[in-house]
């Protein structure tokens, strides 16, 4: 629900405000990324929907279900569920005031508030002995429930005063300053039950075989901003923008709290500055800009914690404490330099507008190149020192590239009020890590087990990097087997296998309007970049399409060698197959799943991002209702469809397992479920 609402008070004073409340209830359970990693891996001919019926099919119960690796996924989705409550309240309050003409003072107040509350609960089952027996992998499930509530609240007061001025014929000013200030709180408290559940199916905490456990996390952060905002304009085509920004987080080091960055740009409209270009009848407009920019940003935390409490090394109850009234605390295994500074980007950039044939075609181009320093970076470092991580500020990325953009109106009629516009972008980025410091040449951001693949941060190499092991060469490249089995062998070292990031990304839209309908299309291509699969089961299991390759029977490894013993040197192989092109093979880790490269593959891929049909009603439907000005109708699709390359036998590419704090972008897994499809429909009326 939203409301907004604007009044003026007097001649030259106005309030508005506009609030915006959304719901949403969650019944789902809360085993999907392991059931949709089983059900991968459960064999073509099974009929999965052929055991619903957990509960009374006797081979769809978990003592019946023939997997004795997996349960059934029915019973899995069912046993282990999620109920969640989600209530967010936004919007913002605001009054302007214009004591002259050429002055505005601005007060707003914004609030962004979301009230939460879980329940998680997995009822206890009891195999039967036989099960227990045959099935070694299975042990019974003795239940638990958790609870957990809190909320996460962000308010902003803020101030804005803009003078606009004409200073002579020639000059116009147009200065802006302004102080906001922004508090995040964030609390949580969660309950649970030890020891499993006493009585199956009574989901209270109360109902535990142990003493119920409990845990607060309680976060707040506050940032305030001085702001300052000059714009000088010489006859209407060349302008001057200079900008500076003071902040202070409290996060940081009383010494390191306060930081400035600037800003400045110029830009010149040569379609008003020269008669010929005024006259033109295929120019409209054309500007020139470039400009320079240093911000500064702190990458602690994230959306929940804020980075707040960050500096110190914190303690936590250790495992099986409180003990007989006795408190037991255990100290957490980051250490953090006490001098976190800020990060830094410096970033220069240029480019030119364009308007051409009455706005039947436009257009942009733009350069950019920028340096980040004094990134907060964990770094790995001895166990011994009793810590596993060093928090401290390292490194400089640099990020350079271009971003272009192409809008064309081939047909705008309006006698029938037909329009149909075309438009691209394209963009290309390029990170690299140009130093770490600290002594280092490349840092671990997020590993895995299983393939052996993890995201670094290397020195000279594109930023994010993925490492991972490959197999045995000769000096050729070709994989060297066994000259007996055929087998290969993995290297215990590990090598560079790509960047994560994508270089290139293109946007294709196109929209058509008449008589009161707008369609519009938008696609997006992304491409330049790898990701990986962390984990191997999928070839364990057999179900992965990888162990077909070769109709599972013997055969030669391709681009191989062995070693001659006659000449002593490494020669094609063309004959020697391996021992075996079953489960000796596909799920051993030297040959196959420990491998890194096996699970490297193009992480390119094209989107329909989103579809759309809107409609406005037209005011001869709306003229019974007396107070409705406007109304419009519209349908959405979003995430519609996706194309990648047929090296990509897993997933969508866009999204990571590692997370985005830990920049560990590009590597997944089998339990991750893809994005979905959301169709959508809205409803607009204007009063």
């Amino acid at each position: 629900m939203r409301i907004n609402g604007e009044r003026n008070l007097t001649s030259n004073i106005t309030f508005s405000f506009n609030a915006n409340y959304i719901q949403n209830r969650y019944d789902r359970s809360s085993a999907i990324g392991t059931v949709f990693d089983n059900v991968l891996q459960s064999p073509g001919q099974i009929p999965l929907t052929r055991y619903k019926d957990y509960k009374n099919d006797p081979f769809s119960t978990p003592d019946g279900y023939y997997n004795e690796y997996y349960q059934n996924p029915y019973f899995a989705l069912g046993n282990n569920r999620s109920l969640s409550r989600n209530d967010y309240l936004t919007g913002n309050v605001q009054l302007k005031w214009f004591p002259i003409k050429e002055l505005s003072l601005l007060v707003r107040v914004g609030l962004s508030n979301r009230s939460f509350a879980t329940k998680n609960t997995t009822d206890k089952f009891t195999y039967s002995d036989y099960r227990l027996k045959e099935t070694p992998n299975f042990s019974n499930v003795v239940g638990a429930v958790g609870e957990s509530s809190g909320f996460n609240t962000q308010i902003n007061p803020e101030f804005i005063a803009q003078y606009i001025k004409k200073l002579s014929k020639d000059f116009t000013l147009n200065v802006i300053a302004g102080g906001v200030l922004r508090q995040n709180a964030f609390k949580v408290v969660s309950v649970g039950t030890t020891g499993g559940l006493a009585q199956s199916g009574f989901f209270n905490i109360n109902n535990g075989l142990g003493n119920a456990s409990a845990s607060e996390a309680d976060y707040k952060a506050r940032q305030i901003g001085l702001y300052g905002d000059a714009r000088l304009g010489f006859r209407n085509y060349l302008y001057l923008h200079i900008t500076g920004r003071n902040d202070w987080r409290s996060i940081l080091a009383p010494e390191s709290r306060s930081f400035f960055y600037p800003a400045a740009d110029i830009s010149f409209i040569a379609s008003d500055a020269f008669s010929f270009l005024k006259q033109s009848n295929v120019i409209e407009s054309l500007k020139i800009r470039g400009g320079v920019s240093k911000v500064g940003n702190v990458n602690l935390g994230n959306s929940l914690n804020f980075g707040a409490y960050s500096l110190l090394p914190t303690f936590s109850s250790s495992f099986g404490y409180p003990f007989n009234g006795i408190a037991g605390y255990g100290l957490n295994d980051r250490i953090v330099a006490p001098n976190i500074k800020p990060e830094i980007t410096l970033a220069y950039e240029g480019g030119i507008d364009f308007s051409l044939y009455k706005a039947r075609i436009t257009g942009s181009f733009t350069y950019y190149n920028s340096s980040t320093t004094d990134q907060a970076v964990p770094i790995d470092i001895a166990s011994s020192s009793g810590f596993d991580t060093f928090l401290t500020n390292t490194g400089e990325v640099t990020n350079k590239g271009i971003e272009t953009t192409l809008r064309v109106v081939p047909v705008s009629n309006t006698t029938t009020g037909l329009e149909v516009s075309v438009g691209a972008n394209y963009t290309y980025n390029e990170n690299k890590v140009a130093s770490i410091g600290s002594g280092l040449t490349q840092v671990s951001l997020a590993g895995s087990t299983g393939t052996g693949l993890g995201i670094w941060a290397i020195e000279g190499q594109s930023f994010p990097s993925i490492k991972g092991t490959d197999y045995v060469r000769d000096d050729q490249g070709r994989i060297i087997v066994d000259p007996t089995t055929g087998f290969p062998s993995n290297s215990t070292n590990t090598i560079v296998l790509g960047n994560t990031s994508p270089k290139h990304r293109i946007g294709l839209d196109a929209a058509a309007s008449f008589k009161g309908f707008r369609l519009a299309v938008l696609f997006e291509y992304r491409g330049g970049f790898v990701m990986g699969q962390t984990s191997g089961s999928y070839d364990f299991s057999g179900a992965g399409i990888r162990t077909t390759y070769f109709n599972r029977e013997r055969f030669v490894i391709p681009n191989s060698s062995y070693l001659d013993p006659v000449t002593n040197t490494y020669v094609e192989n063309t004959n020697i197959t391996t021992r075996t092109g079953g489960v000796d093979f596909w799920t051993n880790g030297p040959t196959n799943t420990a491998v890194g490269t096996n699970y490297v593959y193009s992480a390119a891929f094209w989107k329909l991002r989103e579809l759309s049909l809107g409609y406005d009603i037209p005011k001869s439907v709306l003229g019974s209702l007396k107070y409705v000005k406007a109304a419009r109708i519209s349908l959405q699709g979003r995430n519609l469809f996706i194309w990648t390359p047929k090296t990509n036998i897993y997933t969508d590419p866009e999204y990571s397992s590692a997370g985005a704090d830990s920049n560990g972008i590009g590597v997944v897994n089998l339990g991750q479920t893809p994005p979905a499809r959301f169709y959508g429909a809205t409803l607009s009326l204007t009063f």
